[in-house]
């Protein structure tokens, strides 16, 4: 299916993005608290494209990064990960 759209001799892409997560880890981390000690824990780092949900096009490759509590309640993280589970 095109997304390209026509009208009067213009044509524009009509694309309906959504983020994909394409990979995921879990990177150990250090933050300065108040007294400037440093802090140890864990972030969920991802690599994210978004992608058309008619044609497939792909656009952006990015990344994020935030923290495993909100990693772990991320939808497309989890439905990277529920495909990845399936996968093996």
């Amino acid at each position: 299916m095109s997304c390209t759209r026509s009208l009067m001799g213009f044509h524009w892409d009509h694309h309906q993005w959504k983020r994909r997560v394409v990979s995921t880890e879990c990177v150990p981390t250090q933050q300065a608290n108040m007294w400037s000690r440093p802090v140890y824990g864990t972030s969920v780092s991802c690599k994210s494209a978004y992608v058309c949900t008619h044609c497939g096009a792909t656009k952006r490759h990015e990344g994020c990064i935030c923290d495993t509590a909100e990693g772990d309640q991320c939808p497309a993280r989890l439905t990277f990960l529920e495909s990845e589970r399936h996968a093996h």
